[in-house]
């Protein structure tokens, strides 16, 4: 079974200072007594319940620890994933519902950005991710499928999209086809 790993902001997330009302939210510390309104995308559980159901699971952000622990258990409890187990930098190899939760500190920063590297997860890892910097780094070609970013828009369908469409799109980018690339999947969507 391969291990897709999420990215939380902008992908599944969307973290501000002000309440938007429409969307499932919560209140996730950004710095020490300071919090912020963590908004889930339309679809986001239900896309992760489905891939889920194909996959192992895991998350990685460029986010600090806290932050991270706080929106992963807070995705977790909303799909229904409760008393995992899951601790920061997991192993991969773990066999929980959830398998990895990585936050900054399995980054590296280059050129003032901090980068996933997909290499040092494991082989066949797959990251799922809305930051081009990452599909486009050369350690992780074939190895990013490219999401459409998530910026708190209420008509955002694109996990709908992601869901219908997962095993397919999945597939493309193991056989390494350009479907990574944010054009070709938006030319997608819009052609149906």
């Amino acid at each position: 079974m391969s291990l897709i790993v999420f990215d939380l902001d902008e992908t599944l997330v969307h973290t501000c200072e002000r309440e938007m009302k429409e969307f499932s939210r919560f209140r996730v510390p950004v710095a020490p007594r300071e919090f912020w309104w963590c908004h889930v995308r339309p679809g986001a559980i239900e896309f992760l319940q489905h891939v889920r159901k194909r996959h192992k699971i895991g998350f990685w952000s460029a986010a600090c620890d806290l932050y991270m622990a706080e929106v992963v258990d807070r995705l977790l409890a909303l799909c229904g994933i409760e008393g995992t187990g899951l601790k920061m930098n997991q192993d991969p190899r773990w066999s929980a519902p959830v398998v990895l939760s990585w936050s900054r500190t399995k980054c590296r920063k280059e050129n003032g950005q901090y980068v996933k590297h997909v290499p040092l997860i494991c082989t066949g890892a797959t990251l799922f991710d809305d930051n081009i910097v990452h599909s486009q780094h050369p350690e992780n070609k074939g190895k990013v499928l490219k999401a459409v970013g998530f910026r708190g828009h209420p008509e955002d369908a694109w996990m709908e999209y992601y869901t219908h469409h997962w095993d397919t799109l999945f597939r493309l980018l193991r056989c390494d086809h350009a479907v990574a690339k944010p054009v070709a999947v938006r030319k997608c969507a819009r052609s149906e």
